[in-house]
């Protein structure tokens, strides 16, 4: 049997509370980077349900899986329990009449939903503007070359103004997590 391999990164509140985990997976134990595809988001899924456990995995967190167009149209994803995850929507699912429909039935049924990592401008507010009462999170990479605008700090409030907590991502030091605690990101 192939080895696989998850990584478990964790999400912290403001305060350094353990508040969510992101779930990663890779065939490869020194992989270099993350391709999402359709295939890791139901293998993060799978190993965590069926192998790993949720309690050993997640203890009483949740976790944010990053999930594709596909994955999240077929209608599997009912199947999964709402009380582990986070579905995480990668940027370049659109936000189609259909996409909007299956976040709003995902919604209905209590799953909770983010976006990942994506860019905060204008075109993004009116691209998002739909479903933006289906969303709990919003992920923000604090290296994007957007992140130091002003427009970004106006942005993040009007996020922040619809309930919607700012995830600050790839934080690797106390520069990049003070800039996201100015910016008002909720968790990091």
């Amino acid at each position: 049997m192939e080895n696989i391999y998850l990584g478990r990164q964790p999400i912290l509140g403001r305060y350094g509370n353990l508040y969510a985990y992101e779930v990663l997976y890779s065939e490869h134990q020194n992989a270099q980077s993350y391709a999402q595809n359709d295939f890791r988001s139901a293998m993060v899924i799978s190993t965590i349900l069926n192998k790993v456990g949720t309690n050993e995995m997640l203890g009483q967190r949740r976790a944010f899986v990053k999930i594709g167009e596909k994955f999240l149209l077929n209608d599997i994803v009912f199947t999964i329990p709402n009380q582990f995850f986070i579905f995480s929507l990668l940027e370049d699912v659109p936000m189609s009449e259909r996409v909007v429909e299956r976040l709003q039935q995902l919604r209905a049924k209590g799953f909770i939903l983010a976006l990942d990592e994506i860019t905060l401008d204008a075109n993004t507010m009116q691209a998002y503007k739909e479903a933006w009462s289906e969303l709990s999170y919003v992920k923000v990479n604090m290296h994007a070359p957007f992140i130091n605008t002003h427009e970004t700090k106006e942005i993040i409030e009007q996020i922040e103004a619809k309930g919607i907590v700012v995830v600050g991502t790839k934080i690797e030091d106390e520069v990049k997590h003070a800039l996201a605690q100015n910016l008002g990101g909720g968790l990091f």
